[in-house]
This record gives C-alpha cells, structure tokens and sequence, in this order.
C-alpha cells in the first residue's frame, strides 16, 4: 500500500470513530430516548389495532360465512318447494286430463243412449200406429155403420 493509500484509510477511519462518538452521545442524549420511547409506543399502538383490525375482519368473514350459508341453504329449501310445487301441478294437471277424459266417454255414452232412446220411442211410436191402424180395420170391420166422423170425434175424445 502506498502512504496515500494509507491517508486515505486513516482519514476514513477517524471519520468512522467521530461517528461513533456522536451517535453515542446521541443515544444518551435525553430528548432522543424520550423520542425513541414514544415511537417505541406508537409502534405497539399500531400493531394492537391492526390485531384488533385482524380479529373483526375475521369476526365480519365469519359471519359472511354463516350469512352466506344461511342463503344457500333458503336458496336449497326454495329449489325443493320449487320442485315439490312443480310435482304436485304435473300430478294435477295428469288427474285433469283423465278427468276431462272420463267426462268426454260420459257425455259420448249419454249421447249414445240418447239415440238409442230416441230409436226405441221412433221405433214404439210406429209400432203403436201401426197396431193402431190394425186396430181400426179391425173396428171398421167389425161395426160397419160408424161413420168416419164419429171415428173423428172418438179420436179426439182419447187424445
């Protein structure tokens, strides 16, 4: 090493030992320690409320937690009275259409009857007038001498 090298250390050195000694005299200097102290508190005041900022953040995930739940299990309820609601009107809506078909083969049977009714009365209604024409003849000839105007009168007598 060369002697200005040397210096140059030295001069580096002694800058370094006078920091040193002032810092030291820094630490021991009163106002600064109270400063340190009081930075010293604000540090523990700010990490008490960020731990109480932790413990309500996780209390409010907590209960967005049970809320959250508690929705799904309404939403789950509703899909299933949703379901059940649906069942039952398929169920309904099946009892109908066999309904409206059983009233459709009643009302194709009552018509039905009704014809078959109304082909009995057609049916005793010539069976009557004939018998009643064959009634007739056989009363013409039997009393010969009644005119056709008491016949009439007779007719209108029964009906």
């Amino acid at each position: 090493m060369t002697l200005k090298e040397n210096e140059k250390l030295f001069n580096q050195v002694y800058q370094l030992e006078e920091e040193i000694t002032y810092l030291q005299s820094e630490i021991n200097n009163p106002k600064l320690r109270d400063e340190i102290k009081q930075l010293h508190l604000e540090i523990n005041d700010f990490k008490f409320q960020i731990t109480c900022k932790d413990i309500s953040l996780t209390d409010t995930k907590n209960e967005f937690f049970i809320k959250s739940e508690k929705i799904t299990e309404g939403v789950i309820r509703i899909d299933f009275l949703k379901y059940k609601l649906e069942l039952k009107n398929v169920k309904l809506t099946t009892k109908n259409i066999g309904l409206s078909l059983a009233k459709e083969n009643l009302e194709d049977s009552l018509t039905e009857k009704k014809d078959e009714l109304a082909k009995i009365k057609n049916d005793l209604s010539s069976k009557i007038s004939s018998e009643s024409e064959v009634l007739e003849e056989a009363d013409s000839k039997e009393n010969p001498g009644v005119s056709e105007q008491e016949k009439d009168n007779s007719n209108t007598k029964t009906t």
